[in-house]
């Protein structure tokens, strides 16, 4: 499978392979951290997801993250940015 890349230093498109699948959603969000992509939410065929996952560029693994406590609600289409070490998630659709 295939992750797009753009690198704007050198305004050329990459395509990097990744070891595990990426999630099969469509209209996350995903924001960059610590060498890491993070994404939440998304829709499946049918429903919102409230799912968040890891992409780890080093290792090109994608796992999904356990939420401790009540995670946000199921959501498509919203957009999100990291602050000082939390991600937040703004908007979207149920």
């Amino acid at each position: 499978s295939l992750l797009s890349v753009y690198d704007i230093s050198r305004e050329t498109p990459i395509t990097l392979s990744y070891t595990t699948p990426f999630p099969t959603l469509s209209g996350q969000t995903i924001s960059a951290w610590n060498g890491k992509l993070y994404g939440f939410g998304g829709q499946n065929s049918t429903n919102p997801s409230n799912s968040l996952v890891e992409y780890n560029i080093a290792t090109r693994n994608w796992i999904f993250l356990s939420n401790s406590g009540i995670p946000p609600s199921p959501r498509t289409s919203s957009f999100s940015c990291v602050l000082r070490d939390k991600l937040f998630i703004f908007g979207g659709y149920n």
